[in-house]
């Protein structure tokens, strides 16, 4: 029986997707499982942008 995973929401804009990335964007240090959509502009020209895996809903 197969079994396929749901898909989780966006921590930044709430959209559910099947693909999230683990990104910090802040001085906090706080990790974020974000969509493309967000990674993109968030990632980009920030210091503080670091890249920690990637989430992938299963099928």
């Amino acid at each position: 029986m197969s079994t396929r995973s749901q898909p989780k929401p966006c921590q930044h804009c709430s959209q559910a997707v099947h693909i999230r990335y683990g990104i910090q964007f802040e001085a906090t240090g706080r990790w974020w499982l974000v969509c493309p959509t967000c990674w993109d502009p968030l990632s980009r020209n920030n210091p503080f942008c670091r890249y920690g895996g990637t989430w992938k809903a299963g099928g």
